[in-house]
């Protein structure tokens, strides 16, 4: 989230790309966000599923001196190992989500700083989603005999495929995320607990502000990370039909010093089964909508905003109101256009077809990454 007190630099654009199958090949000019594969004409490059390279150089912006400087992924398929000025940094294998590492220590002030990242398109029984496992089936069934062998339908497209960002942060704390949950909902009032993941003294204060509903109150970190219980009188619902949305801000002080600002939107709205029933906001409603894959012309399965946006005003024109998607975490922005537009959705884990009689013989690597926001 870039603001005045956590400046960023978008790293999206043009990259260098070696295959590690064909070094002789040289470099080649690569989009980000994107997958690789359909940004090459020749089958040798657009099937690859080894080791590919990616670099650029960065010059970090001054104004990040004496800041902590923090390189952050939104995904990259399907493993991904990251190299600054020479130095590995850790590999990450969840590659629907994201992660992020810090690299303020190694940062070149006065030249540009080399990032590398090798992602493996690569999979095993070990991976998630598995692959390459013989076109050996489930008890149910799968597809067998494709190309390549995976025990899902879709084509394992590989490369960074969602925004890379260099982030400054405040050394003396910063906000790293907001949930803000809907307890009950009536006509005349709603009852929603905010609460924040703050790496800061619990005793730091906070401001909490929710202008919509004329809320601003102070209050400190450690409360803050606990949940704070807060009554909204007379709640405009979230719902398809009206997808209201309110802004939230959490501002973190220093010593009466604005240190950090997170802003976030929310929706005020409860979900509950009730037998076979689906109850929005307490009352019946029925899901129209579409299992939603991502794969575009040129970009596969990249973050392409113009196509997402597209994607919505099409389901809209059919009547729609929700989506599932297919078949792992979307990227944080999808998401935030589904709240914008009106649309329910139905998650799912990168776990498609796991095929549990190989699964329950490995073990599954670790990451060694964390996420900062």
């Amino acid at each position: 989230m870039h603001n005045p007190t956590r400046p960023s630099l978008d790293l999206s654009g043009i990259w260098n790309l070696r295959f590690e199958e064909c070094p002789e090949a040289g470099n080649f000019a690569v989009a980000v966000p994107a997958s690789f594969n359909d940004q090459f004409t020749e089958d040798w490059q657009r099937n690859c599923l080894g080791a590919v390279h990616y670099e650029r150089e960065i010059w970090v912006p001054e104004s990040f001196r004496n800041r902590r400087v923090i390189l952050d992924f939104e995904g990259v398929n399907y493993r991904a190992t990251v190299h600054w000025n020479g130095e590995t940094l850790g590999t990450w294998t969840s590659s629907h989500l994201p992660f992020a590492v810090e690299v303020t220590e190694l940062v070149n002030w006065d030249e540009p700083n080399l990032l590398q990242v090798t992602t493996d398109v690569q999979l095993d029984e070990t991976t998630v989603p598995q692959g390459n496992l013989g076109n050996k089936t489930q008890e149910s069934g799968q597809i067998v005999g494709q190309y390549p062998d995976n025990s899902f339908d879709f084509f394992p497209y590989g490369g960074i495929h969602r925004p890379v960002r260099l982030i400054s942060l405040p050394v003396e704390g910063h906000i790293e995320d907001v949930w803000v949950e809907t307890l009950a909902l009536k006509n005349e009032a709603a009852e929603i607990r905010v609460k924040g993941h703050i790496h800061a003294d619990p005793e730091a204060s906070m401001l909490l502000e929710i202008p919509d509903y004329g809320i601003s109150m102070r209050t400190s970190a450690g409360a803050c990370a606990k949940g704070i219980r807060l009554t909204v009188n007379n709640p405009r619902p979230w719902s398809p039909k009206d997808p209201a949305l309110s802004s939230l801000h959490l501002r973190l002080f220093s010593e009466d010093q604005l240190i950090d600002h997170l802003p976030a939107r929310f929706g005020i709205r409860t979900i509950e089964v009730r037998g076979t029933q689906l109850l929005l906001n307490g009352e019946r409603i029925f899901l129209k909508g579409f299992g939603k894959h991502e794969d575009t012309p040129v970009a596969g399965r990249g973050l392409q905003p113009a196509w997402n946006v597209r994607d919505f005003n099409l389901m809209k024109w059919t009547g729609a109101n929700s989506f599932r998607k297919a078949h792992y975490p979307y990227s944080e922005s999808i998401l935030d256009l589904a709240d914008e537009q009106g649309f329910l959705v139905i998650s799912e884990t990168p776990a498609v077809s796991l095929n549990f009689k190989f699964a329950n013989e490995t073990t599954l690597e670790k990451s060694s990454l964390g996420r900062h926001s």
